[in-house]
């Protein structure tokens, strides 16, 4: 029996013995995990990820959570490019080792995975620990990439999640400028954090152009995107960042945003701030 209730709650449990001549009432009252019920969505940050051809390995993708317990639902957004979909068979794992089969060679000839998956396999279970992605392309020729995927999950989080988002954007990306343009986002609240997430969207037809970087009121830095993502259009993107000896939150963090070829141009629609404390 596994049971995850939002408040405490009181079961009674009937045994029977054989023949139905013994029986027991065993009651018991169920605590919910502490903390506040919410949902939150994270994003992997090892995409994208080439799906190797005609191989039963296949390809895989990890996503980690550091914060969840007792899950109520859990939604998996995935988007795959591949010329032939009913080649693929892709598979969720929790931390606790629960694999849940979300697509087995259907499609046939379409092309594309970008869709959904609304699951109850992992209610009851934790989310903290290792998230992975698991994706096998089982017949030759068509060839595809893991594009990105993200968990939308349900659950009791220990700590509550503080949004920040910028209120100077959009912001037009001048084309092949090393100077590029900053876009300054003011976080008011004071609290230090070990861990954050970062959410940037920007419309862009040529994403190989790009230079993406992140800066802390310290001064301290992390590039987001090197010129990654070739010909692709646009990054709407979370990365989580580590900050492993405490980061003070308070004060003005730019988004940089550099264009370091010609041709192709874009905006910083909006970026956004998520920390936990």
């Amino acid at each position: 029996m596994s049971v995850s209730p939002t408040s405490t709650t009181t079961y009674t449990l009937t045994a029977t013995g054989d023949g139905g001549t013994v029986s027991q009432d065993v009651t018991v009252t169920v605590n919910p995990a502490s903390g506040t019920v919410d949902t939150r969505t994270f994003s992997s940050g090892d995409v994208p990820k080439s799906i190797p051809d005609n191989n039963s390995t296949g390809v895989t993708s990890t996503l980690v959570l550091n914060d969840g317990h007792s899950i109520q639902d859990l939604q998996v957004t995935v988007n795959i490019t591949h010329t032939y979909i009913g080649d693929l068979v892709v598979s969720l794992i929790s931390p606790s080792g629960t694999e849940v089969t979300l697509s087995n060679r259907e499609g046939g000839s379409a092309n594309n995975i970008n869709k959904t998956y609304s699951l109850s396999n992992f209610n009851g279970q934790d989310a903290v620990g290792t998230w992975t992605l698991k994706v096998k392309d089982l017949a030759r020729y068509d060839t595809g990439t893991i594009d990105s995927w993200s968990l939308t999950v349900k659950a009791t989080y220990s700590s509550a999640t503080h949004d920040f988002s910028s209120t100077d954007t959009p912001m037009s990306i001048p084309d092949n400028n090393s100077t590029g343009i900053t876009s300054t986002l003011n976080v008011s609240a004071s609290a230090t954090v070990t861990s954050f997430d970062v959410t940037v969207n920007i419309t862009h037809t040529y994403i190989g152009d790009l230079i993406v970087t992140l800066y802390a009121p310290n001064g301290s830095s992390a590039v987001l995107s090197n010129r990654e993502g070739g010909s692709a259009n646009n990054i709407n993107k979370t990365w989580t960042i580590t900050a492993s000896g405490g980061l003070a939150i308070h004060g003005n963090w730019k988004l940089k945003v550099t264009d370091n070829a010609g041709a192709d141009v874009g905006t910083l629609d909006n970026w956004k701030l998520s920390f936990s404390y």
